[in-house]
C-alpha cells in the first residue's frame, strides 16, 4: 500500500501480516511512517494506493501528547 501527504511519500510498498494471537511491534526512526502504518490498519485513514483487509478487531492506541494529570 502507499501513502502520501501533499509531495512527500510516506509509505511505499508497505505489507505487514499479523495473524489472528500474534502481537507485532513497529519499529522505526521517527518520521519512518509508523504512526501512518499503524493508523492504516486502524482504519483510521485510507490509503492512496492499495488496499488494507482486516479481519475482526485490530487494536490501536496512539501515542497521546497531552499533559499528565497528579
Amino acid at each position: 500500500m502507499h501513502k502520501g501527504y501533499r509531495d512527500r511519500k510516506v509509505l511505499q510498498g508497505a505489507d505487514l501480516r499479523v495473524r489472528a494471537g500474534q502481537v507485532a511491534a513497529v519499529i522505526g526512526a521517527n518520521g519512518s511512517g509508523k504512526s501512518t502504518l499503524l493508523r492504516l490498519c486502524a482504519g483510521l485513514i485510507r490509503p492512496d494506493r492499495g488496499q488494507v483487509l482486516r479481519r475482526g478487531t485490530v487494536g490501536y492506541v496512539p501515542q497521546d501528547g497531552g499533559s499528565t494529570a497528579c
